[in-house]
């Protein structure tokens, strides 16, 4: 019997996943700019040479952004678990970074809204997009204060989106209020 706490961690799923996504990143990029270069006909052109200093560069930030991405999930995860079946979590809300998107900015305007840390980071099918560094983060008490930065979205939002607005209208209005602060 497995006595550990993350019941819903399996770790080969897990390293698949990383291989999977790093794979997926350096390969597409290196056929890309190979298949190029064997266009050109040669492989030791300077061009070449050139364009394959530059995929190995964006290769190794996409693996690293991969890597950050995966490691986050291992974090929201064992949160998760640890809170899950906790009578005392009422709900979850979102926490962002100082500068997320204007996606979860929109998220985070929501408040404690969440039943569950996984709904909190569900995201157009996703759970988190790469490069978030949201969090869900549970409330114990009904008397909750969220992050100022949670009211202030939720404050913005509720003012400009009073008759609809778009992602787009959304992110000009958090892009002309960060320039007002």
């Amino acid at each position: 019997m497995d006595d550990s706490p993350w019941t819903g961690y399996d770790e080969r799923t897990e390293q698949r996943r990383a291989e999977g996504a790093f794979h997926r990143e350096v390969t597409a990029r290196l056929d890309k700019a190979r298949g190029a270069a064997e266009r050109r006909g040669r492989l030791d052109d300077p061009q070449f040479e050139k364009e394959l200093a530059e995929v190995m560069t964006t290769a190794r930030q996409e693996a690293a952004r991969t890597g950050s991405q995966i490691a986050e999930d291992g974090g929201r995860e064992a949160l998760a678990e640890a809170v899950r079946g906790d009578p005392k979590a009422l709900g979850y809300y979102r926490e962002t970074d100082a500068d997320p998107c204007a996606w979860c900015a929109m998220l985070a305007s929501r408040g404690a809204v969440y039943k569950s840390a996984t709904t909190a980071g569900l995201s157009a099918g996703q759970r988190y997009h790469p490069d978030c560094h949201c969090q869900p983060r549970p409330i114990f008490t009904r008397t909750h204060t969220l992050p100022e930065a949670n009211q202030r979205y939720m404050r913005l939002w509720q003012e400009k989106s009073k008759d609809g607005l778009t992602l787009a209208e959304w992110r000009r209005e958090l892009e002309k209020e960060s320039s007002t602060t």
